[in-house]
């Protein structure tokens, strides 16, 4: 299936690049993606995704049921699975949208994050949307997620199976500032943060885990019967795969579960228990080794993700590249089709990031040298004031003492800092393009240079976005 999968994707990729890039989007939409090339696939579901608003989309196609799960091995990593898996991680992205052509019974869009789910056997799809005006402590840990279910009878026995799809980082400042609080174990920091109960974990990503599993718990007591065995499919990208590979692992473990089924998508690391972490058999990480994301909290720091991850370089092959650009063929004028590395897949830029701390304790630990030593120039008080004011609104300031110091008629915005600071110079590009300014101020020598080069060269070169895209994650499953 692979290599017709192919084979349809470059006889329509050579008919869009024969067109003019003034070809409406919405009308091959429409035409070229209902066209009788996907009619001949009449076994399976195939549809386009338009990804993330970034003005491409791609073909996509897989074989899924949740009658399968009762029967799969989910200790065996599927290609099917994780197509699939790929997919709704990608479509439950506010700005992305699946819309199904052939293979299903009612073929439809996914507008709305819900709709989508009854095309494969699934009912009650509800969203949730954890807000930060939800909780009065740790309000940067939240995400929003989609639960449905299926009730099936196979002979005798009542099966359930829940289907959990969890969104990445949206658009929004908490959640990206979330990403980037791993936590640390010193006394000073756990006592604040009541609600990390378990230390090991990445703290934003552990604490937002056990909100979304008290929804969702309540989903299952609301909506699923008591009396059948339950089977639980979870997957998400980014974000949503650090939260996805905390829940596998709990409901891996929990007796509520019959069996278990986890795909993850760009994982971060998650963890520090790296003895408990090998021990889990069903979940799947997959993972471009060219995306930043993945490499991040340094596994120096002795991070790594529960279950397997399965792993392979896009830039360093060929035939990936290739398949790469075929499958994002047609875009409009304003996207770059240039596969971009993050350079994640070099030793070095593992080592640089890691750089600046020993540990993730001393990534929250102010230092008092001169390699710690922010400083900010100014052309004006006036602009030191705003360029101060920028950074206590991105609500980064309490990583380092900071204030405005003039000297001889010259203003900087000047203080000591921890490394986290400097880390969380990456959400706050990612909320605006003008906070790389900021940047100015870290010291151009020093242990906070070489992971202060990696992130301005990621954000320069499109890495954090090419080489991190659902469509990389796509590919990927066709070759796991």
């Amino acid at each position: 299936m692979k290599n017709l999968h192919i084979f349809i994707t470059a006889i329509l990729a050579m008919t869009i690049i024969s067109c003019s890039t003034e070809v409406d989007q919405e009308s091959f939409f429409e035409g070229a993606a209902k066209s009788a090339v996907y009619a001949s696939i009449s076994s399976r579901t195939s549809g386009i995704m338009k990804e993330n608003g970034s003005g491409f989309f791609y073909m996509v196609d897989f074989k899924f049921s949740p009658e399968e799960l009762i029967s799969a091995d989910n200790t065996v990593y599927r290609q099917e699975f994780a197509r699939y898996a790929a997919c709704m991680a990608t479509d439950v992205y506010d700005n992305s949208m699946l819309s199904l052509t052939n293979g299903t019974a009612s073929p439809s869009s996914a507008a709305d994050n819900t709709t989508i789910y009854s095309n494969f056997g699934f009912k009650d799809a509800k969203e949730f949307k954890l807000l930060s005006s939800d909780y009065t402590t740790d309000t940067e840990d939240i995400t929003n997620f989609v639960i449905s279910h299926s009730n099936i009878r196979s002979g005798s026995t009542e099966y359930e199976i829940i289907m959990l799809t969890v969104q990445g980082s949206n658009a929004t400042r908490e959640q990206w500032y979330s990403n980037f609080d791993i936590g640390s174990t010193n006394a000073a920091y756990t006592s604040t943060h009541p609600k990390w109960t378990d230390t090991n974990y990445h703290k934003g990503f552990f604490i937002t885990a056990k909100r979304a599993d008290t929804k969702i718990q309540q989903y299952i007591t609301d909506n699923v019967s008591s009396t059948a065995k339950k089977i639980i499919f979870l997957t998400g990208h980014s974000r949503g795969a650090a939260i996805t590979n905390i829940l596998g692992a709990w409901y891996e473990k929990s007796t509520a579960f019959e069996k278990t089924f986890t795909y993850t998508f760009a994982s971060p690391f998650v963890t520090t228990n790296k003895t408990d972490s090998a021990t889990y058999k069903t979940i799947f990480n997959i993972v471009n080794a060219d995306d930043l994301v993945t490499i991040l909290p340094a596994e120096s720091w002795n991070f790594t993700r529960n279950g397997i991850t399965k792993k392979a370089s896009i830039i360093e092959s060929e035939s990936l590249k290739s398949a790469w650009y075929l499958l994002i063929a047609y875009q409009r004028e304003a996207i770059s089709g240039e596969y971009v590395s993050s350079g994640a897949n070099s030793a070095a830029c593992a080592k640089n990031i890691a750089s600046s701390s020993a540990n993730r304790d001393e990534l929250y630990t102010i230092g008092n040298t001169e390699d710690d030593l922010y400083c900010l120039a100014a052309a004006s008080e006036d602009e030191a004031k705003t360029r101060l004011k920028t950074i206590r609104d991105l609500k980064i300031d309490k990583f380092a003492n900071l204030s405005i110091v003039e000297n001889n008629g010259k203003y900087t915005v000047q203080g000591y800092m921890s490394p986290a600071f400097m880390f969380n110079f990456i959400p706050a590009m990612i909320v605006s393009s003008s906070n790389a300014v900021l940047m100015n101020g870290l010291p151009k020598t020093g242990k906070y240079n070489a992971a202060a080069q990696v992130i301005l060269v990621a954000a320069a070169n499109g890495g954090l976005a090419k080489s991190h895209d659902p469509s990389c994650y796509y590919l990927l499953t066709e070759n796991m």
